[in-house]
């Protein structure tokens, strides 16, 4: 398991903490260190009772202190045992190392974070053409905080898309996000190497462009039915009867792999004698949305 997998796993509990103890007796003990040395886990004070290993079956005793830096437990079976104070040390996510984390590399500031927040808006960022809100949230297989996560999002986003990251797996959340917002998976997106943490930023123009890795997403954009509306990123446009059907038509190229159409093509399929730039002469969409070269035509997507 990777530290950025472990640490997924740890958000998913509750309380999402670790002991000192435990690190010496897990098998991912030294993945736990990296993240404790990544301040993804943070100390926050001792425990009051750590595990008795002396007898055949381990259980909780609580610790004493001795005096001098010294603690120590009390088991009827094995009498007293010394404890080593680094192995009473509680540790426990940092939500904020997330967010930064996530933010930080995109040039958010940070956001306050509260412990007890279901979920908490990261910032607005910009992925290519995409403006996009990001999320962060955690057990949301639990219904009431994947509403209260849906409450958040709605209330933020507006017109322009959100991507929740999360450390609950998708196949767990419990409905589906507001419209024009995906999830993606913090593990997908956070990186380990070399003892630095790096964020991949392509999971999030694929999510928004609906490249092949999210071909039926495309929570960047959205047509109406008849293309006559749309919006990108969150710019919206309107389109004439013939416009639209110059749209529909550039569309269509781009999802079935063909990408672009000559401007005469074009004429054909809107069944006009206008040149493309005087159907589409000071629309907004000409030269943004759509664009051209030596006669061709494409959705930039």
């Amino acid at each position: 398991m990777t530290p950025i997998q472990l640490l997924a796993t740890l958000c998913e509990v509750e309380p999402s903490e670790i002991l000192g103890q435990q690190l010496d007796e897990l098998p991912d003990g030294p993945i736990y260190r990296q993240l404790i040395h990544l301040t993804a886990l943070a100390h926050v004070g001792n425990a009051g009772s750590v595990f008795c290993f002396a007898c055949s079956e381990p259980h909780p005793v609580p610790v004493e202190y001795a005096g001098q830096g010294r603690y120590r437990i009390y088991c009827p079976e094995a009498g007293y045992q010394d404890v080593d104070p680094n192995r009473l040390k509680r540790y426990i996510v940092d939500e904020s190392w997330i967010i930064r984390a996530i933010g930080s590399p995109l040039g958010l500031r940070e956001q306050p974070c509260d412990r007890d927040a279901v979920a908490v808006w990261i910032g607005r960022a910009q992925f290519g053409r995409y403006p996009c809100h990001l999320f962060f949230g955690q057990r949301l297989f639990d219904k009431a905080r994947f509403l209260a996560a849906c409450q958040l999002m709605t209330s933020r986003m507006g017109k322009a898309p959100g991507v929740l990251v999360t450390t609950t797996s998708t196949a767990l959340i419990p409905g589906a996000l507001p419209p024009r917002s995906a999830p993606l998976e913090l593990e997908s997106i956070l990186r380990l190497e070399d003892g630095r943490v790096s964020l991949d930023d392509e999971p999030f123009h694929s999510l928004l462009s609906g490249r092949p890795a999210h071909p039926g997403d495309m929570i960047g954009y959205t047509f109406s039915p008849g293309f006559r509306t749309a919006v990108v990123g969150d710019e919206s446009y309107n389109f004439s009867d013939k416009q639209a059907l110059v749209v529909e038509a550039l569309f269509e190229a781009r999802r079935s792999g063909t990408g672009r159409l000559h401007q005469t093509e074009l004429q054909g399929l809107a069944d006009t004698n206008q040149k493309m730039g005087q159907l589409f002469r000071n629309h907004p969409a000409y030269g943004n949305l759509i664009k051209h070269d030596a006669g061709y035509y494409r959705l930039d997507l």
